[in-house]
């Protein structure tokens, strides 16, 4: 199923999960749990947005566990975009735009993981209307008329 992720011995992150060693040309057995996630699970879909011309931008939507392990992504060239398979849960938002014009944003225009707006789904339902607002990049232009030489030791210009 798309957006599920699953460790060794029944833990819901890789940094806790149990490193098991392999050996080419030999057989590795394991025991503890491995358990599977069943019943129905949820999705979000919306839209990522320009935030200077409200027009839909297109991009990529990761999705993030609130211990921020990977959930899932979705992309699309028109802005829409749809997150399924995710289990009922609370994840945090992140969007890439597919141009360099606009910088990455979290959900709700923030600007890190931690500030970010999480999102509660439930077990088969899928959270609509979810848009993402990405605000335009920025560019310096200029012309550098005196360079000193301690900039020019530390910048190699």
């Amino acid at each position: 199923l798309a957006g599920l992720t699953e460790w060794y011995d029944g833990q819901s992150s890789q940094s806790s999960a149990t490193p098991v060693q392999v050996t080419a040309g030999t057989t590795t057995t394991i025991t503890g749990r491995i358990s599977a996630i069943t019943g129905p699970l949820a999705g979000i879909t919306g839209t990522i947005v320009a935030q200077d011309t409200g027009l839909p931008l297109g991009g990529s939507v990761y999705a993030y566990t609130l211990d921020g392990t990977y959930a899932g992504y979705a992309s699309g060239s028109g802005g829409q975009f749809a997150l399924s398979g995710l289990p009922a849960g609370t994840y945090v938002l992140h969007a890439y735009p597919s141009s360099d014009d606009y910088l990455d944003t979290y959900y709700n225009g923030k600007k890190t993981f931690e500030s970010a707006d999480p999102i509660a789904v439930s077990a088969g339902i899928t959270t609509t209307g979810i848009n993402v607002t990405l605000p335009r990049g920025g560019e310096i232009r200029g012309t550098v008329s005196e360079l000193r030489d301690r900039f020019r030791e530390r910048w190699s210009c």
